[in-house]
């Protein structure tokens, strides 16, 4: 069973995007198992990249998408978006410093935190209002 679970709570309404937001779980779920199965530094490495590599990929599709809508939200949605690298990366450095426990905790705390409620908050409420949506 995934530790990050898909909700329907976090469907946007836009097929694509919440193709990636689930592989954004995928990742995360990698990660964490990698963790919890105290994988060699070099699998949790691989994973902590695919996690970071496919969410900067995805924020900057989605922030396109946004920007071909005309949104008003695009300014806003960029912001968060680079507060949530910018996370990441600090997660990141910590790899090697930290135990795996407390990396574990890290990416806990940022998915549950931070993520989570994004998707939930402002990327469903911001794409849900958009009528007849295209997948970009």
């Amino acid at each position: 069973m995934d530790h990050f679970a898909w909700d329907a709570a976090y469907s946007t309404g836009n097929a694509k995007i919440d193709e990636e937001h689930q592989r954004i779980f995928l990742a995360a779920n990698l990660l964490h198992k990698a963790i919890q199965n105290k994988e060699a530094g070099a699998i949790m490495d691989k994973c902590l990249t695919m996690l970071m590599d496919y969410t900067v990929f995805h924020f900057n599709r989605e922030i396109d998408y946004f920007k071909s809508i005309h949104s008003s939200a695009v300014n806003e949605q960029k912001r968060l978006h680079d507060e949530l690298v910018q996370e990441l990366v600090a997660i990141r450095k910590n790899q090697g410093k930290i135990t795996d426990y407390f990396l574990g905790l890290e990416l806990e705390t940022w998915m549950v935190d931070r993520l989570l409620p994004h998707i939930k908050e402002k990327d469903v409420l911001a794409l849900k209002s958009v009528p007849n949506q295209n997948p970009f």
